[in-house]
């Protein structure tokens, strides 16, 4: 019985978001973990890129979609560059990292 209330409840509060704010939802509910690398044509990457620089430069916030999920990163996000050797191979990662609120 206390099963069948507790989803319920949960409906409610789903339909409570949709109608007062859909943005909102996100920030109550807790985001799925996500671990993804996902990989674009270099027009794409090149473009993305050049978003992501500009919204550093202005120190806005920068959207970006990744795999179908759009990704808000906050003004003040910490952005650092990985090399990485090993083997007969190597990698450069561009990261970029914050804490949810």
């Amino acid at each position: 019985m206390v099963i069948g209330l507790e989803n319920n409840i949960k409906k409610v509060v789903v339909l409570s978001f949709v109608l007062l704010n859909i943005k909102d939802y996100n920030k109550f509910m807790k985001k799925k973990k996500r671990d993804i690398t996902k990989t674009y044509p270099v027009k794409q990457f090149v473009q993305k890129i050049r978003r992501f620089a500009d919204g550093l430069d202005t120190k806005e916030t920068f959207v970006i979609q990744i795999a179908g999920e759009k990704i808000r990163v906050p003004k003040g996000a910490k952005v650092n560059i990985e090399h990485e050797r090993s083997g007969d191979g190597e990698e450069i990662e561009f990261q970029i990292a914050w804490k949810n609120k």
